[in-house]
């Protein structure tokens, strides 16, 4: 006496039908990260299945292109990144407390801290931008540094040419930790969060979900597939970058 219903959920989405031509085993890791959503609101559902479908295929493909150093993230931009990095690889990635402030306003603690960075021969990474306040800090000596795409200075290795919007990527990884604006003996001093805290706890869920079970997917080295996806994220309608301003969600 059950009412029951057929559900077409299952069955690849457009985006997840136009990786699969790719890479199969891609395809099926962001549709199984998509069927995991524990959300029934409309609004809730779009911001997971952009992590699903652009941010985590993105930040996955990205993952196979790093060099075999030590990888330093950037905070808070990388946080989903930093995750998925140690899932897929097994090794240990750095937590990188820094703000364009502190690069351009450093103090003697936020110097100590910054040393690590060269003492262990490690990678800058971050998703997008210039890099300028890097090389300000490190005296036009800057360690390795690596962005996903970006407007980026000369030194800083990109992986996709510039696509030609900013910020896209930076929306879909908010974070629950404010901005650094300052650091003392005992670390980073955090500002007030300026991410919704709703939509962060969302990327952090998936990110967590689609960790969880992207070892069961063999997919494959793809830079070509890699920025077909970078461009798609800053030219897609579809994402809630496009159509839901933060003023309408904070």
């Amino acid at each position: 006496g059950i009412n029951g219903i057929h559900y077409k959920g299952y069955q690849l989405n457009d985006i997840e039908r136009t990786v699969y031509k790719q890479d199969k085993e891609l395809a099926l890791w962001m549709r199984c990260t998509r069927l995991l959503c524990p959300y029934s609101d409309e609004g809730d559902v779009r911001f997971w299945n952009d992590q699903a479908n652009i941010n985590l295929p993105v930040l996955a493909l990205a993952t196979l292109e790093l060099p075999d150093t030590p990888i330093a993230f950037t905070y808070r931009d990388c946080n989903i990144w930093h995750l998925l990095y140690e899932r897929m690889t097994g090794k240990k990635g750095y937590r990188l407390d820094v703000s364009r402030k502190m690069y351009l306003e450093p103090n003697k603690y936020f110097e100590n801290y910054m040393s690590f960075v060269k003492d262990i021969g490690a990678t800058i990474v971050d998703l997008q931008g210039r890099g300028g306040s890097i090389k300000s800090f490190f005296d036009n000596n800057p360690p390795k540094t690596l962005y996903i795409s970006g407007n980026t200075a000369d030194y800083i290795e990109r992986l996709v040419p510039h696509p030609g919007r900013g910020q896209s990527m930076e929306k879909h990884n908010c974070f629950d930790e404010g901005p650094i604006i300052d650091f003392n003996k005992h670390g980073p001093v955090h500002g007030k969060n300026d991410h919704p805290k709703n939509v962060a706890a969302i990327h952090k869920k998936a990110g967590q979900a689609g960790c969880k079970y992207v070892n069961y997917f063999n997919f494959k080295r793809n830079k070509g597939l890699l920025t077909e996806l970078v461009q798609m994220y800053v030219n897609n309608e579809n994402f809630t970058d496009k159509n839901i301003t933060w003023s309408k969600i904070h």
